[in-house]
């Protein structure tokens, strides 16, 4: 049989076939076999490695996973013959380990480099049988370190003070998939158990938490929600596992990923019990503290309490200024503009407009993540033009806005999906209709996949208001 019709076969009948290994004559399965025993006679790293790469993505893992562990920790480290990432840890460390193991994979042929991409490439059914020859504890184990690989990845990614420059973005984009593949596995094979696996333990615990990161980034929205309700839910059953600014910050993003899904009251009871955490440990001027005490603003603002959202946006612009020079860093930006909103929803446009002007004259596309940040001003100072009457200006920037966010956060989030919304709410108004039908249905599509359709969710009925507007002016 061709090596090409082996992935299917292999999917309906693994166990079946893979009890035919030692019949090393007639099986392709015993020759990876005995290609990866080779491996362990003479470099055991590269057959854990194997084993390893088995658990990413078969087409995108490359060596960058293997980023150096950080020698700094708010857990002290346990002793090497206890620590069960300890080879992970070793491997990551040395660049000549790593490639040397590489190296004796590459020259069995149980994997090969993709020219193109520079990624790592396991022909699908290998990329199988490294799994499935696994009992279910070994399963379990490397599907940890798989996981622990990933999250100290995006933790060097999501250092604080590192700038999100075109090469980490890029980096962050290549992790994704693995990120992807690793907790696809998890769920496939811890099922119930994932908590009590992954949460067990310091190192996996911290991984899990900037996989969570890397999901609300990427909207990733339910996969995202899932692991910070399950660090915020097991907070009190082993404390030792998590420091008290990794469950303060898990349920501040938990907040605003149930507020995304207009679950205003659980977000808000999430957030009254992490900002007082984070101003104990971090102090009120922290960027985790201002966002935090902004989506708290934002649940005020949704939930029509004026008063109480501008003194809490209020406080984070004040936070958020440099006493010498007057400058508003970028929490205390997004607090102005969206204390324009507050501003308009009081009948006070143009006040909300100068407002938002002036903070966008402010935002530099220089700063860390500067396009996202300046593209979100003026989508929100296009809400105010249109209140003003500006339909015109509005959809031009919508119109500047949608097409900068595609590139900048990806089509699929929830605040480019919303400017399609508002964009085709303009496009009918000014009888744009085939243009405004094309716009929501982008948005409401969209808004489906993230889960906004939900039985009890709300994020989705502006868009249905705007769809049922549209259809009446279209007869």
């Amino acid at each position: 049989m061709q090596l090409g019709k082996y992935p299917q076969l292999f999917e309906g009948h693994r166990r079946e076939l893979l009890k035919y290994l030692s019949h090393n004559q007639v099986s392709v399965f015993a020759s990876w076999e005995l290609s990866f025993k080779q491996l362990v006679a003479e470099n055991s790293d590269a057959a854990e490695l194997l084993t390893l790469l088995a658990f990413f993505h078969h087409s995108s893992s490359w060596e960058g996973l293997f980023v150096p562990f950080a020698s700094k920790s708010d857990f002290p480290s346990p002793p090497p013959t206890l620590d069960k990432f300890q080879w992970l840890r070793d491997m990551s460390s040395s660049e000549f380990r790593l490639g040397n193991a590489l190296g004796d994979i590459f020259s069995v042929s149980l994997a090969k480099r993709n020219t193109r991409s520079g990624n790592i490439y396991l022909h699908p059914l290998v990329h199988s049988w490294g799994r499935e020859r696994l009992g279910p504890k070994a399963k379990k184990e490397k599907l940890a370190q798989a996981v622990v690989a990933v999250g100290n990845a995006l933790e060097w990614a999501y250092t604080p003070g590192q700038k999100t420059n075109k090469a980490v973005r890029e980096f962050i984009s290549r992790v994704v998939p693995n990120a992807d593949h690793c907790m696809t596995l998890a769920d496939q094979e811890l099922d119930a158990d994932m908590p009590s696996i992954l949460l067990a333990d310091p190192q996996s615990a911290k991984a899990l938490f900037y996989i969570g990161v890397l999901f609300q980034n990427v909207s990733k929205l339910k996969q995202a929600e899932t692991i910070f309700a399950a660090i915020v839910a097991r907070q009190d059953d082993n404390p030792s596992v998590f420091t008290p600014l990794m469950l303060a910050n898990a349920q501040r993003r938990l907040a605003h990923v149930v507020n995304l899904f207009s679950r205003y009251k659980e977000g808000e009871a999430l957030l009254r019990q992490s900002i007082p955490r984070l101003v104990g440990l971090v102090g009120k001027r922290h960027p985790d503290t201002l966002a935090a005490q902004f989506e708290l603003g934002n649940v005020h603002h949704r939930c029509f309490r004026y008063s109480e959202a501008e003194d809490l946006l209020r406080q984070v612009v004040e936070n958020d200024t440099d006493a010498s020079t007057g400058a508003i860093g970028r929490m205390g930006r997004e607090a102005t503009s969206l204390l324009g909103l507050v501003y308009k929803h009081k009948g006070l446009h143009k006040d909300a407009s100068l407002l938002l002007r002036r903070v966008i004259d402010q935002a530099s596309e220089e700063d860390d993540d500067g396009a996202a940040h300046l593209l979100t001003l003026k989508y929100r100072h296009a809400l105010i033009l249109q209140e003003l009457g500006d339909w015109k200006v509005a959809m031009e920037t919508y119109s500047e806005v949608y097409a900068g966010l595609k590139v900048a956060i990806g089509p699929n989030n929830p605040l480019t999906l919303r400017t399609a919304n508002a964009l085709g709410r303009v496009d009918c108004f000014l009888g744009l209709y085939r243009e405004a039908r094309e716009m929501l249905d982008i948005a409401w599509k969209g808004q489906e996949a993230l889960g906004f359709g939900r039985e009890n969710e709300t994020a989705q009925l502006r868009t249905l208001f705007n769809i049922g507007v549209l259809n009446r002016e279209e007869g």
